[in-house]
């Protein structure tokens, strides 16, 4: 086992020391014990940051980047269709066009068959 020292915060000549606590409420509202708990640690050391987060709010800065993702890929995903449908309305237009062209001009229709008997329904 290797040696271990032991030093008080005071005694800790490392900068940027940081220590994490975690407080659970028993029941309502997670913010009442900050309060009583700045005012105990600032008995002990008045040196002392405190920065107070609720759990909900670790989770949402954590999530931010895959929110963003998500958005972004949103976005992508409605372009694309919008798009394709775009190009399939062109292609559908053409097609119309070009097949009413067609039958003005008295072309002969898929197998083989002339408009004629298309005109009977």
């Amino acid at each position: 086992m290797a040696p271990t020292l032991y030093l008080t915060r005071n005694q800790d000549s490392a900068s940027g020391t940081v220590a994490y606590f975690e407080l659970r409420a028993a029941g309502g509202e997670p913010g009442a014990l900050t309060g009583s708990v700045k005012s105990a640690i600032g008995d002990i050391d008045r040196s002392a940051s405190l920065e107070f987060n609720t759990l909900a709010t670790k989770i949402d800065a954590s999530l931010s980047r895959e929110r963003l993702l998500a958005a972004l890929s949103a976005l992508f995903g409605t372009l694309a269709v919008v798009l394709a449908m775009i190009g399939l309305y062109g292609v559908i237009s053409y097609l119309t066009i070009s097949l009413g062209d067609g039958m003005r001009l008295g072309s002969v229709w898929p197998l083989g068959q002339s408009r004629d008997v298309y005109s009977e329904w």
